[in-house]
């Protein structure tokens, strides 16, 4: 039963990597959350008078959750706290800050968390550490240099992480790749003056 439960979990994956790529190029602007459905906690439901609209979502056993504006950024990251079950987190160009992220790690199924285009800065790191189920993570359009590389490099399951358009060096991109051969890092070819923008164990 384990073999099919893991074979399932990969189409999942591979959907939510090709939807972030979508809200990406179509520049879409909202924070997507999805959750179990059948594990919807009364905090969860408590987050829909804050502009939050949910629906079912075309993964089978999840649903997606916009929030539109980041007006109630701090009481929707306060409860989401609260939220075991949710897995997947999205936002585009919102004030998403370390305090919020802070917030994220008391979420135990969170494993896709992209926040491109938020506010955090290289402490939000030491959160980012924290997250045991973290596999993949977009942090592109950030603020973020090198002193957030050690942290990532502690990630205990990320596999995948998205660092174009930040302040990462080229030195600080060798040192996660050296460090962890099994991530892919995308990063911006200008910023490392014109070497490889991927990285993954596949290519090597």
């Amino acid at each position: 039963s384990n073999a099919i439960v893991q074979e399932s979990c990969m189409p999942r994956r591979l959907v939510f990597f090709l939807a972030t790529i979508l809200f990406v190029a179509l520049g879409i602007t909202c924070i997507v959350i999805v959750v179990n459905t059948s594990k919807e906690s009364d905090h969860l439901r408590r987050l829909r008078p804050m502009g939050v609209t949910a629906y079912p979502s075309f993964t089978h056993g999840m649903y997606e959750v916009h929030i539109d504006t980041d007006q109630y950024a701090d009481d929707v990251f306060r409860l989401l706290s609260y939220c075991d079950e949710v897995e997947s987190i999205r936002t585009t160009d919102l004030e998403v800050t370390d305090s919020h992220v802070r917030r994220l790690v008391a979420l135990p199924k969170l494993w896709n968390l992209s926040i491109r285009g938020s506010s955090i800065s290289d402490d939000a790191g030491i959160w980012f550490e924290k997250m045991d189920r973290l596999e993949m993570l977009d942090i592109s359009k950030t603020d973020v240099g090198d002193d957030i590389i050690p942290y990532l490099a502690k990630c205990p399951l990320l596999r995948w992480v998205n660092l174009e358009d930040t302040r990462v060096s080229q030195d600080g991109y060798r040192h996660l790749v050296d460090s962890r051969p099994d991530i892919m890092v995308l990063v911006s070819k200008g910023d490392m003056n014109e070497t490889s923008d991927l990285h993954s164990p596949a290519h090597e």
